[in-house]
């Protein structure tokens, strides 16, 4: 999710009441690049992008006024939920069950957390220096970088299962480089992306140079067991990113989908190459089960696009993200008109990466998707925007300052219902949804005021911002079944989630320590 000229876990959120404008100035996304002025997004999006890199410029943490996180406790004390709308319990809803917390003296972080199987999670991040993850797992640190030192930092996978305890785990060295999303198919293979600046050293004979041209983007996969299989890497001209992935069950192994952005020409591999169209265009490619390019498309115009999500519809594949381009071309289809500064942007793509069908959504301010999940057939996105917003035909929804949104799609594009959940004296933006048992929704998002998640209202204590856990019914009321929270203090940061059959599991990095990863059990 994305990037700035500092990193999220550094800085508090300015909040501008709108994002049409981006005045001389105004923070860009990256280390100068173009992009929507300093929003809560980017705050969320710069987090990912920039990565551990921006530390080694100089020691910020001694800057940070770092007090111990208030975890969230139920209501009554015990675990029996919090209540609905409709002043009945869900047994265990949302109540938090275990809170884990790995990292040392140095800047430790986690990027993203996805369902392994039935009662175990992957995740994903970054450490600097020796970090005790505990159990079998031990003591990870970076390993040398030449005869004298060792790296700053390392990147890890892990397996850790719902109760918090690590199964196993495995690091690979980069002080420019580190993971930003990870997904697993169904034989537990685990693919895992991100980006670097110079080299990624993965051991085995599998280690990544860049092009030494720009920013560039890796992939890799893991075995069941935790054997790296193979590496493959993007590079080109000018800067690519990568944001999200997803697996493809195809009949002969899994395939893996990327989505992100690029300037310039990316090449994929000897044969495959991009080029954008004016500004950053969106991409989207998919590698096989063995690391062969399937196909590689992307989506630009003159102005700035972004792939942030992407996920599998049976054989299909759906992204998300925004456009600020007059009008985005999408293949053989009808462009999708801007209606204001930037718009939300769904497209579904066949297996050979051919748009199936597009919608946009927007109207005065800007609107961006952050995350997507497929349900049922159904296609549910969460984001943010400023303003107002018209999804697909839907009620209009109306954003006080920069307020959340979370919407449903079925198959042909067609919008079931949207919701927001705006605040009148802060900030909202959910950045990562995942569907449950019945089709329920499961999102997460950060605030920094009250917020109406319909008839419910929430508040961080005083003095704090809050990472907040809601489940939607899958019919689409508006007022959530449950809303967790846990109240933070310090530099924000953003959630992300998944689930395992009996336990949400979010993810959120907190800021003792310079940095640590945390993981929070809430109960479904």
């Amino acid at each position: 999710m994305a990037r700035l000229a500092l990193p999220l876990l550094l800085v508090l959120p300015v909040i501008a009441g709108c994002l049409d404008e981006r005045p001389d100035g105004a923070a860009a996304r990256g280390r100068g690049r173009p992009g929507p002025g300093l929003t809560l997004t980017d705050l969320v999006h710069n987090a990912r992008r920039d990565g551990p890199r921006l530390q080694t410029a100089g020691d910020p943490r001694s800057a940070l006024e770092v007090e111990q996180v208030r975890y969230f406790d139920p209501p009554t004390g015990t675990l029996e939920g919090w209540p609905r709308g409709d002043g009945d319990v869900d047994e265990l809803g949302g109540a938090q069950q275990w809170a884990r917390t790995v990292g040392a003296a140095g800047w430790d972080s986690v990027q993203q957390v996805v369902r392994f199987d039935a009662d175990e999670v992957a995740v994903i991040g970054w450490i600097e220096g020796s970090v005790d993850f505990g159990g079998v797992c031990g003591v990870v640190k970076p390993g040398p970088l030449n005869e004298t030192e060792d790296f700053r930092y390392a990147s890890y996978v892990a397996r850790f299962n719902d109760a918090g305890a690590c199964q196993w785990i495995d690091s690979f060295d980069s002080d420019d480089g580190w993971p930003t999303a990870v997904a697993v198919d169904a034989a537990h293979n685990i693919y895992v992306v991100g980006m670097f600046d110079t080299e990624v050293r993965f051991g085995g004979g599998l280690d990544l140079a860049t092009s030494g041209r720009a920013e560039d983007v890796f992939i890799a996969r893991w075995t069941n067991t935790g054997a790296l299989d193979w590496t493959r890497s993007i590079t080109g001209t000018s800067d690519t990113w990568a944001y999200d992935a997803a697996v493809i069950e195809d009949g002969d192994g899994a395939d893996l989908v990327l989505a992100g952005s690029f300037d310039g020409t990316a090449e994929l591999d000897g044969a495959t190459s991009l080029t954008a169209s004016g500004g950053y265009d969106m991409l989207v490619a998919r590698w096989s089960s063995t690391g062969d390019v399937v196909f590689a498309t992307s989506f630009g115009a003159e102005g700035l696009e972004e792939a942030y999500a992407v996920g599998v519809l049976g054989a299909d594949v759906v992204v998300g993200g925004y456009f600020d381009s007059s009008s985005l071309p999408v293949g053989a289809r009808e462009p999708l008109a801007n209606q204001g500064s930037y718009d939300a942007a769904l497209i579904l793509l066949n297996g050979a990466g051919a748009p199936l069908w597009a919608r946009s959504f927007g109207a005065d301010g800007g609107e961006w998707i952050a995350d997507l999940t497929v349900t049922g057939g159904d296609i549910a996105v969460v984001g943010g925007f400023t303003g107002t917003m018209s999804v697909a035909g839907l009620p209009e929804l109306t954003a006080t300052g920069t307020a959340a949104f979370i919407a449903r799609f079925d198959g042909a594009g067609a919008g079931l219902f949207a919701h927001a959940a705006s605040s009148a004296n802060g900030g909202a933006l959910f950045t990562s949804v995942r569907a449950g048992p019945g089709g329920d929704l499961y999102a997460s998002t950060v605030i920094d005021g009250d917020t109406a998640f319909g008839a419910t209202m929430v508040s961080p204590a005083p003095g704090a911002w809050s990472i907040v856990t809601v489940r939607y019914a899958g019919a689409g009321a508006e007022t959530p079944l449950w809303v967790s929270r846990v109240d933070r203090s310090g530099a924000m940061t953003y959630p992300v989630l998944d689930l395992s059959d009996s336990r949400v599991v979010l993810a959120a990095d907190q800021t003792d320590n310079g940095g640590d990863m945390a993981l929070y059990g809430l109960g479904l």
